[in-house]
Protein backbone atom coordinates (compact mmCIF):
# COMPACT_ATOMS: atom_id res chain seq x y z
CA UNK A 1 0.00 0.00 0.00
CA UNK A 2 3.40 2.62 0.71
CA UNK A 3 4.77 1.74 -2.45
CA UNK A 4 1.21 2.40 -4.34
CA UNK A 5 1.49 5.54 -2.84
CA UNK A 6 4.82 6.36 -3.90
CA UNK A 7 4.40 5.53 -6.88
CA UNK A 8 1.42 7.48 -7.29
CA UNK A 9 2.69 10.89 -5.67
CA UNK A 10 5.51 10.54 -7.88
CA UNK A 11 3.44 10.33 -11.15
CA UNK A 12 1.45 12.99 -10.25
CA UNK A 13 4.27 15.12 -8.83
CA UNK A 14 5.81 14.59 -12.34
CA UNK A 15 2.65 15.61 -14.49
CA UNK A 16 2.26 18.83 -12.42
CA UNK A 17 5.45 19.78 -13.00
CA UNK A 18 5.30 18.83 -16.98
CA UNK A 19 2.21 20.65 -17.05
CA UNK A 20 3.44 23.66 -15.39
CA UNK A 21 7.09 23.87 -17.79
CA UNK A 22 4.73 24.31 -20.84
CA UNK A 23 2.58 26.69 -18.62
CA UNK A 24 6.03 28.29 -18.53
CA UNK A 25 7.78 27.80 -21.51
CA UNK A 26 7.18 30.66 -23.22
CA UNK A 27 8.56 33.01 -20.81
CA UNK A 28 11.96 31.16 -21.07
CA UNK A 29 12.29 31.20 -24.21
CA UNK A 30 14.17 34.33 -25.67
CA UNK A 31 11.72 36.55 -27.91
CA UNK A 32 12.50 36.81 -31.47
CA UNK A 33 14.65 39.60 -32.98
CA UNK A 34 11.82 42.71 -34.07
CA UNK A 35 11.09 41.01 -37.64
CA UNK A 36 11.00 44.61 -39.08
CA UNK A 37 14.60 45.06 -38.18
CA UNK A 38 16.15 41.34 -39.96
CA UNK A 39 13.96 42.70 -43.14
CA UNK A 40 15.23 46.11 -42.90
CA UNK A 41 18.87 47.06 -44.77
CA UNK A 42 19.21 50.59 -45.01
CA UNK A 43 21.84 53.18 -46.26
CA UNK A 44 23.17 55.27 -43.79
CA UNK A 45 24.42 58.52 -44.32
CA UNK A 46 27.27 60.56 -41.74
CA UNK A 47 28.30 63.66 -42.44
CA UNK A 48 31.33 65.33 -40.07
CA UNK A 49 31.54 68.88 -39.40
CA UNK A 50 33.41 71.24 -37.55
CA UNK A 51 36.70 70.42 -39.44
CA UNK A 52 39.35 73.22 -39.32
CA UNK A 53 41.53 71.99 -41.48
CA UNK A 54 42.32 69.59 -44.37
CA UNK A 55 45.11 68.40 -43.58
CA UNK A 56 45.28 64.62 -42.19
CA UNK A 57 42.62 61.73 -42.47
CA UNK A 58 39.20 61.69 -40.28
CA UNK A 59 39.11 58.38 -38.64
CA UNK A 60 35.32 56.24 -38.31
CA UNK A 61 34.47 53.52 -36.48
CA UNK A 62 30.45 52.36 -36.24
CA UNK A 63 29.97 49.98 -33.30
CA UNK A 64 26.91 47.74 -33.23
CA UNK A 65 27.48 47.15 -29.49
CA UNK A 66 29.12 47.44 -26.40
CA UNK A 67 32.40 45.42 -26.84
CA UNK A 68 32.87 47.61 -30.18
CA UNK A 69 32.66 50.38 -28.31
CA UNK A 70 35.14 49.65 -26.00
CA UNK A 71 37.17 48.95 -28.49
CA UNK A 72 37.52 44.49 -26.85
CA UNK A 73 35.98 44.05 -30.70
CA UNK A 74 36.24 44.76 -34.16
CA UNK A 75 33.53 47.25 -34.72
CA UNK A 76 31.18 46.74 -37.18
CA UNK A 77 32.29 49.22 -39.76
CA UNK A 78 35.58 51.45 -39.89
CA UNK A 79 37.07 54.17 -42.14
CA UNK A 80 39.89 56.41 -42.67
CA UNK A 81 38.47 59.10 -44.99
CA UNK A 82 39.73 62.17 -46.66
CA UNK A 83 38.49 65.53 -45.73
CA UNK A 84 37.16 67.98 -48.46
CA UNK A 85 36.74 71.80 -47.47
CA UNK A 86 36.57 70.70 -43.95
CA UNK A 87 33.92 68.38 -44.54
CA UNK A 88 33.47 64.35 -44.41
CA UNK A 89 30.83 62.43 -45.54
CA UNK A 90 30.71 58.91 -45.74
CA UNK A 91 27.85 56.51 -47.42
CA UNK A 92 26.94 53.02 -46.25
CA UNK A 93 24.74 50.58 -47.84
CA UNK A 94 23.09 47.32 -46.69
CA UNK A 95 23.26 48.29 -43.48
CA UNK A 96 21.28 46.25 -41.66
CA UNK A 97 18.57 47.67 -39.13
CA UNK A 98 20.12 48.00 -35.61
CA UNK A 99 21.44 49.97 -33.00
CA UNK A 100 24.46 51.65 -33.54
CA UNK A 101 27.15 54.39 -31.77
CA UNK A 102 29.57 56.43 -34.02
CA UNK A 103 33.31 57.76 -33.17
CA UNK A 104 35.39 59.85 -34.74
CA UNK A 105 38.66 61.64 -34.81
CA UNK A 106 40.32 63.98 -37.02
CA UNK A 107 44.23 62.57 -37.40
CA UNK A 108 45.57 65.98 -38.36
CA UNK A 109 49.58 64.48 -38.75
CA UNK A 110 48.21 60.81 -39.71
CA UNK A 111 49.79 58.74 -37.53
CA UNK A 112 47.25 56.99 -36.74
CA UNK A 113 46.06 57.16 -33.11
CA UNK A 114 44.34 59.97 -31.18
CA UNK A 115 46.70 62.56 -29.96
CA UNK A 116 46.54 63.33 -26.20
CA UNK A 117 48.96 66.31 -23.96
CA UNK A 118 50.65 64.69 -20.89
CA UNK A 119 46.88 64.55 -18.54
CA UNK A 120 45.63 62.33 -21.44
CA UNK A 121 43.54 65.10 -22.85
CA UNK A 122 43.09 64.95 -26.89
CA UNK A 123 44.68 67.64 -28.49
CA UNK A 124 43.18 66.67 -32.16
CA UNK A 125 39.70 67.34 -32.95
CA UNK A 126 37.08 64.17 -31.81
CA UNK A 127 33.39 63.72 -31.88
CA UNK A 128 30.62 60.94 -31.47
CA UNK A 129 26.77 60.23 -32.56
CA UNK A 130 23.97 62.12 -30.67
CA UNK A 131 26.44 64.81 -29.82
CA UNK A 132 27.07 63.62 -26.91
CA UNK A 133 30.15 65.71 -25.49
CA UNK A 134 30.95 63.61 -22.14
CA UNK A 135 33.84 65.69 -19.62
CA UNK A 136 36.41 62.60 -19.33
CA UNK A 137 36.94 59.96 -21.91
CA UNK A 138 34.35 58.01 -23.90
CA UNK A 139 30.60 58.37 -23.30
CA UNK A 140 28.89 55.15 -22.48
CA UNK A 141 27.20 52.95 -25.62
CA UNK A 142 23.65 54.01 -24.59
CA UNK A 143 24.42 57.52 -24.62
CA UNK A 144 26.02 57.70 -27.97
CA UNK A 145 23.51 54.88 -29.67
CA UNK A 146 20.74 55.51 -32.11
CA UNK A 147 18.61 53.27 -34.10
CA UNK A 148 18.11 52.27 -37.46
CA UNK A 149 14.47 51.51 -38.37
CA UNK A 150 14.09 52.34 -42.20
CA UNK A 151 15.80 52.67 -45.51
CA UNK A 152 18.04 55.35 -44.77
CA UNK A 153 19.42 57.30 -41.86
CA UNK A 154 21.56 60.64 -42.27
CA UNK A 155 23.88 61.37 -38.78
CA UNK A 156 26.03 64.52 -38.26
CA UNK A 157 28.34 64.19 -35.36
CA UNK A 158 30.10 67.75 -34.89
CA UNK A 159 33.81 67.66 -33.63
CA UNK A 160 35.45 69.77 -31.38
Amino acid sequence: MFLVKNIFFIRFFTACCLALSFLFLPFLVPAPANPAHKACSAELIVVITGIETDTGTMHLAICSDERQWLNQKKPFRSATLPIKNKKVEYVVQNVPCSTYAIKVFHDENNNGELDKNALGIPVELYGFSQGVRPRYGSPPFETACFEITHSKKHIEIRVE
